[in-house]
């Protein structure tokens, strides 16, 4: 089964064949390996009623290593499809999108390579707390050195809560309790964004299902939980297997069995939703 990867800002350079490189979250592709299959794709997330995922291109990964933000080159950026980019010009451009604390979180390979990280890039993002500190600095006429110090500890108070704190089973549960289908409010509810969370949307996906029953949420709810489950079967048979996605795993095999042993459900596939 080939996995989908989204590429929607690099579209023309993976058209090109220009693109050779792609930076991503530790967490959502930590069981990536060499010699792996991918579908790369324009979107998958954000698509409207009735449109469907554009496929670019078939690829194997031909190598994987983790390694900070700050370990790039300008080679590295032109193979990432920005050809003439900076390294801090790139850094931005991702820290904007996925904030400097959160990508040192997932990305940095020790907690302290994180706290460097976030600290060499803060300039690119100013948040909440960080604005509350500098009007708090200048009330009060404390140092620089107090501002550094006080950001540094709030940096690492955050960073060692997120290790107690699975944030993408946060934001599955989140995107379940507001989607438009449960609250009536906020907007469709993607199951194949679920989907690419992997193991942290299992349990939601599998508390779901039960809620809604055979009603056609419950339905595509089940089948999204069926691969995803037969997914992580896969993985674990390859060694692929975390403590806490393995816990998981054997929750909702003992609500339903292995995939081996279930009807599939009747539904569209994630991994299926694109057009040549």
């Amino acid at each position: 089964m080939s996995r989908r990867m989204s590429c929607a800002i690099t579209v023309d350079a993976v058209r090109a064949r220009t693109k050779t490189e792609t930076r991503r979250h530790v967490g959502s592709w930590r069981t990536l390996t060499t010699g792996d299959r991918l579908t790369l794709i324009e979107k998958g997330m954000g698509l409207k009623k009735g449109d469907r995922q554009v496929k670019l291109a078939d690829v194997v990964v031909t190598g994987v290593r983790v390694e900070p933000l700050s370990a790039m080159t300008e080679e590295a950026c032109t193979a990432e499809g920005f050809p003439g980019w900076t390294v801090e010009r790139f850094a931005a451009m991702w820290l904007s999108s996925h904030g400097y604390l959160g990508f040192a979180a997932m990305t940095a390979p020790t907690l302290r390579a994180a706290i460097d990280l976030a600290v060499r890039y803060a300039a690119t993002r100013t948040t909440a707390i960080g604005l509350v500190l500098v009007l708090w600095r200048m009330l009060k006429e404390k140092c620089a050195g107090w501002l550094i110090n006080t950001n540094l500890a709030t940096s690492a108070a955050l960073l060692f809560a997120l290790c107690f704190i699975d944030l993408g089973e946060v934001s599955a549960r989140w995107n379940i309790q507001h989607a438009r289908e449960i609250d009536g409010t906020g907007a469709k509810l993607d199951l194949c964004y679920l989907y690419e969370l992997g193991d942290s949307a299992l349990i939601p996906l599998t508390e779901l299902e039960r809620s809604q029953g055979t009603n056609p949420l419950g339905k595509e709810a089940a089948a999204v939980r069926f691969d995803l489950q037969h997914q992580m079967e896969f993985e674990r048979k390859g060694g692929g297997w975390t403590l806490l996605g393995n816990h998981r795993l054997a929750k909702v095999e003992a609500r339903f069995g292995p995939t081996s042993a279930q009807s599939k459900p009747i539904g569209e596939p994630c991994y299926d939703r694109y057009v040549d």
